[in-house]
């Protein structure tokens, strides 16, 4: 499992731009609330970040967005055209940093699988008196191990500081991926706070840190939570779907993080321009009534309640 906030938070800004509409005006869905919510809670500065990219537009950006996603080695994202109310909106980040010289070396590390141990190709950095500012080794409530904090080599990625984030999780953990973004936040910032009583630790308590090797690990979820999420004062566009990307590789020469999004949004309630009379949707908020008569009869036919689970959901390839 795998989630990349930052591609989905850059494509909902992307979105936002261009369609000209504030993300004040953004509508989440009931089971993406939540996700929104800890977006929210990061600002223009945390977004100044190297390695992103983003676009949106109608058909004429298509191959376009394409192309961007083929150069960093995504398939298309968009393959089908767009409808003249329809639009696409792409994110991308795409980070490869490399380690300091002498910091990492590939080794083979024993992990236990259940009564077994097995042996599977590992990565190891150690921790010397001349390296210790590469590394921040911290014990954060909630993980089975302490959270390790590797700083890569800023001169070989154009003068950037990437670090990289590792830790494990208990087993009998199963969190969902808002769950999984929550609580790597919280402990970001709960590091990042100078009262906070979390000590640093370095190469004078910790030898080395060992973990397996990822090679091209690759994880594509549809990212159905959010369609319906719309954005404008009247619910102006839609979103149809949500796809997500994330690409992970770890060895003793660096690592690479790479993620795609993808929204396809179409516009709603007219689209010609203002209409200042009620727009009213059946079943946003509860089930759905239906029932039939005939002529001058009052008499009910079929009287239905449906929820979500009766009805179709929506398919943009048909």
């Amino acid at each position: 499992m795998a989630i990349d906030p930052t591609t989905i938070a850059v494509a909902f800004r992307k979105f936002s731009e261009d369609t000209n509409i504030s993300l004040d005006h953004l509508r989440p869905t009931e089971t993406s609330a939540s996700l929104f919510e800890g977006l929210a809670g990061y600002s223009d500065a945390d977004f100044d970040i190297h390695d992103v990219v983003a676009d949106a537009g109608g058909e004429e950006k298509r191959e376009g967005m394409n192309n961007l996603a083929e150069e960093h080695g995504f398939d298309e994202p968009f393959t089908k055209p767009f409808s003249e109310n329809e639009i696409g909106v792409l994110s991308i980040v795409d980070k490869n940093m490399k380690w300091h010289a002498g910091d990492a070396e590939k080794v083979n590390v024993l992990v236990r699988n259940g009564e077994v141990r097995k042996l599977f190709e590992g990565v190891r950095f150690d921790l010397t008196s001349e390296n210790d500012e590469h590394f921040a080794v911290f014990d954060v409530n909630g993980f089975s191990k302490p959270v390790v904090r590797i700083a890569a080599d800023p001169e070989k990625s154009d003068g950037v500081q990437n670090f990289m984030w590792v830790t494990e999780i208990s087993s009998e953990e199963n969190p969902s991926l808002i769950d999984l973004f929550q609580g790597v936040k919280n402990t970001v910032n709960v590091i990042a706070q100078k009262d906070a009583d979390i000590k640093r630790r370095g190469a004078a308590e910790v030898a080395s840190v060992t973990m397996p090797k990822l090679s091209d690990v690759k994880y594509e979820r549809d990212w159905k939570e959010l369609t319906g999420t719309t954005l404008g004062q009247d619910n102006e566009w839609l979103v149809t779907e949500a796809k997500q990307v994330v690409r992970v590789s770890i060895d003793e020469i660096g690592a690479e993080a790479a993620a795609m999004f993808r929204l396809g949004a179409l516009t709603i309630g007219g689209g010609g321009g203002f209409d200042p009379r009620e727009q009213i949707v059946i079943g946003d908020k509860g089930p759905m009534l239906v029932w039939f008569t005939e002529g001058e009869s009052r008499l009910p036919i079929c009287a239905t309640v449906t929820n979500q689970e009766a009805w179709a959901p929506w398919d943009p390839e048909k």
